[in-house]
């Protein structure tokens, strides 16, 4: 059966076992994300070293950031108009013409940033200019990730999420197993396994209604908003990956492997927050703005809870998945696990006021961890290095975080104990608001 055989038939599975529930699929598909990412990075980590594992970062975080900085908040557009509108050949096709048009102007500059990051290291320059010339594929990718989300089509959104990682998984086991892992190869694989996010967005376009067309006025409504959510993207990737942007010139590629390894570790709580925000998003774009609160209460115990949990089991298990040569890291892990509190609640109130129609409301939130991200950055990369990185993530997302729930309580009112004090019925809450099924919102996309 093939890969877009298979994605057809899941679609068209009965709700069993769980399909009743999205949250529960989003949270698993989000964990499922991570997990991967933990399996992946235990192979670089013992095939390349912290020295191969940090070059790679230097490839591989450039194209992401550049998938996300060119998007110009498209990606936000197609979840909030899917969600309303419910035209998604239309909207594919308007944002795909953006997203093209985008990717071939941010290509121009490819040049410039290759030989300002590659530090000499011919591997580097050269897959930064082919992966830039892959961006209007990327950025798209990114754009109908969205789209599913938009529409609540929550298998195909986890089939999105999880291909690219499965695949350049497998790939990265067979290159380990033949002996054929290098940097150059795992390079190759990550960026290609990214191609396969399409294959969901294109079954659920294929049952969809309606002409593919270009439309001039969606086009300026959706760089209205985008742009409007764009300087609060810009900010919220400057202060996930900034860090280690700064750091491809500024420190030792070892000591680069070391902090990427931490960061992998430390983003294990992330799979709550947002796969919360992926499910409650569209009901709140429909008017329950009250999700916004309750599911505040229910994310942030839950959050602290799994935090603890990792930071208790990370100085025994950091150095068995990677290696004793990544001991050091353990310290960075257990600092940047004390941003993920902070962050998770500015993730998910922030998701829940740009699905309400505030995206710069998030934008701006992101915008005041970049005011501290970036100072802190300065001051504190080159006296403190890795460990100044990470204590400048923990202050920038406490900053966003009492931002953004400042924000959420002006819109969407009551106390601020509404978004922080748990309840005995928030559970129920929940549960009630999602749809009966997990592809629930597939027959009211077609009508």
């Amino acid at each position: 059966m093939t890969a877009h055989a298979a994605l057809r038939n899941a679609e068209r599975m009965p709700a069993r076992v769980g399909a009743r529930r999205p949250a529960v699929w989003l949270v698993a598909g989000n964990l499922a994300f991570n997990v991967l990412g933990l399996a992946t990075g235990p192979i670089l980590a013992r095939a390349l070293g912290p020295s191969g594992r940090g070059t790679l970062t230097a490839i591989l975080v450039p194209l992401f950031l550049a998938s996300w900085v060119f998007a110009l908040g498209l990606p936000s557009f197609a979840r909030f108009s899917a969600a309303r509108d419910r035209r998604p050949r239309t909207l594919a096709a308007t944002l795909g013409a953006l997203s093209l048009v985008s990717g071939v102007v941010a290509f121009a500059a490819a040049p410039a940033i290759a030989s300002a990051l590659a530090e000499g290291r011919g591997v580097v320059h050269d897959f930064l200019l082919v992966g830039f010339a892959f961006l209007p594929v990327l950025i798209f990718g990114n754009v109908t990730m969205s789209l599913l989300a938009g529409l609540e089509l929550w298998r195909l959104t986890v089939a999105a999420q999880l291909l690219p990682p499965v695949t350049t998984l497998l790939g990265l086991l067979v290159l380990w197993g033949t002996g054929e892992l290098t940097v150059s190869t795992a390079a190759a694989v990550s960026v290609g396994g990214q191609l396969l996010i399409f294959l969901p967005a294109a079954v659920a376009l294929r049952r969809s209604g309606g002409g593919f067309r270009f439309e001039g006025r969606l086009a300026r409504r959706a760089l209205g908003f985008g742009l409007r959510a764009w300087p609060g993207q810009l900010s919220s990737l400057a202060n996930a990956r900034l860090d280690q942007l700064l750091m491809i010139p500024l420190v030792d590629p070892a000591d680069l492997g070391l902090y990427v390894v931490a960061f992998t570790v430390s983003t294990g709580p992330a799979v709550l927050g947002r796969g919360l925000a992926l499910a409650l998003g569209p009901r709140i774009s429909r008017g329950q703005v009250d999700l916004a609160r309750t599911g505040a209460r229910v994310l942030i115990p839950v959050v602290l809870g799994a935090t603890a949990l990792i930071a208790a089991i990370t100085p025994i298990a950091l150095p068995l998945l990677f290696g004793e040569d990544f001991e050091p890291a353990v310290p960075l892990a257990l600092i940047l696990l004390g941003a993920a509190i902070p962050y998770q609640g500015s993730i998910f109130l922030g998701e829940a006021l740009s699905a309400s129609g505030r995206p710069g409301q998030f934008a701006m939130g992101h915008i005041v961890a970049f005011m501290v991200t970036l100072p802190g950055l300065l001051v504190l990369l080159p006296t403190l290095g890795v460990y100044g990185a990470a204590l400048v993530s923990v202050a920038a997302y406490l900053a966003q975080f009492l931002y953004v729930i400042v924000a959420a309580h002006r819109h969407f009112g009551g106390a601020y104990s509404d978004f922080l004090l748990p309840r005995r019925a928030d559970l129920g809450v929940i549960r009630s608001a999602l749809p009966g099924r997990l592809g629930g919102g597939r027959a009211e996309g077609r009508r």
